[in-house]
């Protein structure tokens, strides 16, 4: 009994020397941080978030008799174990590896849900081996983003440094410790999961300047295309050996000049694989595509051909609805007005409810309905109108828009999402690029623009892989004036066709009867 007792006391006073004992909240707090692990914590794994915990500042005080390691367990990435990257569904993956890695510059065009996140971190931790100190940064155009890739970054068995919610100067402290640790051969790795904002801040950028030789960095910047505009492209930050960019679609449609400057920066395409070879290979979803046409009404239509003779006289009547880089305000705003209207066709909302009431509202669910960025003056916008439709039809739905996602709701709307709480989100561009929603079955797209990029990123949301999932479905709106004897009419149609063809060129029921491509050829003679 006494030995027992005295087992007893040693561990819970923390003075058995084969023991390590920590307070309660310590001890809760570890076991969350590695919810979802199927291992046991180790010691080792204590003492790694300790020193994680330490480097801030915030360890907690070590129990009696325990004393600190001669040498720390070293922060690094490692590839998990059961991820296939060599062969397999993903095979593809170890062929842009080392692709990017003859230059260690370049970019993988790869389709979303073709698993560019996870190449780009093999790549990160194969060259973490190989020049022993990294400091990697990670840049992204949206925060929800940037929370899916320190969750993968965690997955590879690293912590990203804690710099959300840190003024400017603890953010550059925190970096500069991180550096410490490099040069003390304290970790292997560093990583800074950042939004593409921070990586144009001046302060970061001088801080990248002054990283010692000894330490190796490299840049990996999703959805890269973004930074084709000219507050990255006309001022790159130059203190990256290697850079790494990924995007389904790299080229910047309608900005040859921002294309330029990207490649000139990252380097060429390195590696390609494009939707089509996505869904072959079973890493997206297959689909069936729907095609609606919808009439555009004389009022709405007679105001197109109005903006559209105010173009032609000052010299735009060739230029694109969705053309950047127009210098001329009044010309942009012209643009924004005619594009709004084919987007906010009134026929749509009539149509959607038509729809969705066929598809019976108590059976929606895993549904996403892509409404107008743009608005037209004086009018109710169609998020507006078609989250009353919602209500109406008495749908749980959601909005999700940049103001959701700024205010740090758009995690708790895709749980909702995702568990069933919602049946549906309504959204506009939010959800284009990159963030995971793959229990989406069934898609409107009550707004497109002419971007092709658009088209491909869309789709890539929609079909990403899920449990049950087998096929997903996609409604398309497409806009038909009431005569299309003038060329400009004819122009709005041609345009909406070549989305369609696009969209029906991968679909599974595209030649079926009724199908898309029986809606486009009774189209397609009316536009020659």
């Amino acid at each position: 009994a006494t030995f027992f007792s005295d087992l007893f006391e040693g561990v819970w006073n923390g003075t058995d020397p084969m023991t390590l004992t920590v307070p309660m909240p310590e001890g809760l707090s570890f076991v969350k941080s590695h919810a979802g692990n199927n291992e046991c914590p180790t010691i080792e794994d204590f003492w790694t978030a300790w020193h994680e915990d330490a480097i801030r500042g915030l360890a907690p005080p070590l129990p009696v008799n325990v004393k600190l390691p001669a040498a720390l367990p070293k922060s690094q990435l490692k590839i998990p174990a059961g991820v296939r990257w060599e062969d397999g569904p993903y095979a593809h993956q170890g062929q842009a590896v080392r692709a990017w890695e003859e230059r260690r510059r370049g970019i993988l065009a790869i389709a979303t849900g073709g698993g560019k996140t996870i190449a780009s971190l093999v790549a990160a931790t194969r060259l973490q081996d190989e020049v022993g100190k990294l400091l990697l940064v990670i840049a992204a155009p949206y925060k929800p983003l940037v929370d899916q890739w320190e969750r993968e970054v965690r997955r590879f068995g690293a912590e990203s440094l804690p710099l959300r919610e840190m003024s400017e100067e603890q953010r550059l402290n925190r970096l500069q410790q991180a550096i410490h640790t490099l040069e003390l051969g304290q970790s292997k790795v560093e990583v800074a999961v950042v939004t593409n904002a921070l990586l144009n801040q001046p302060g970061f950028r001088a801080f990248l300047t002054k990283v010692p030789s000894g330490i190796s960095t490299l840049l990996i910047a999703d959805e890269v295309h973004n930074l084709g505009a000219p507050a990255f492209a006309q001022n790159p930050p130059q203190g990256f050996a290697y850079r790494l960019g990924l995007s389904a679609t790299p080229i910047r449609q309608y900005d040859e000049e921002g294309t330029a400057a990207l490649l000139a920066y990252f380097g060429d395409v390195v590696f390609a694989f494009d939707l089509g070879q996505a869904i072959r290979a079973g890493c997206l979803t297959r689909y069936q595509y729907y095609l609606h046409p919808v009439d555009l009404s004389a009022p709405e239509f007679e105001e197109w051909e109005e903006i559209s003779a105010k173009l032609i006289k000052m010299g735009f009547g060739a230029v694109d609805d969705d053309s950047p880089g127009i210098a001329f305000d009044d010309v942009k705003k012209l643009l924004f007005r005619r594009r709004s209207i084919l987007e906010n066709a009134g026929s749509k909302i009539a149509c959607l409810k038509t729809l969705l009431r066929s598809a019976r509202p108590s059976a929606i669910q895993n549904t996403l309905i892509y409404t107008s960025a743009k608005h037209r003056s004086g009018q109710t916008t169609q998020l507006v109108l078609v989250n009353r439709l919602l209500n109406e039809l008495g749908i749980v739905g959601r909005e999700l828009t940049y103001q959701e996602t700024g205010s740090g709701e758009a995690g708790e709307i895709l749980t909702g999402f995702g568990d069933g709480t919602y049946q549906a989100i309504t959204c506009m561009k939010v959800l284009d690029e990159g963030v995971d929603i793959p229990q989406t079955t069934s898609a409107y797209l009550m707004a497109s623009s002419t971007v092709v990029r658009e088209w491909v990123q869309r789709r890539g949301r929609i079909l990403r892989n899920a449990p049950g999932k087998a096929l997903a479905h996609l409604h398309d709106f497409m806009v038909v004036p009431p005569e299309l004897e003038s060329k400009t009419a004819r122009s709005v149609l041609r345009r909406e066709l070549e989305r369609a063809r696009e969209f029906a060129s991968l679909a599974d029921n595209s030649g079926a009867p009724g199908g898309p491509w029986e809606v486009i050829s009774k189209y397609e003679p009316r536009v020659a």
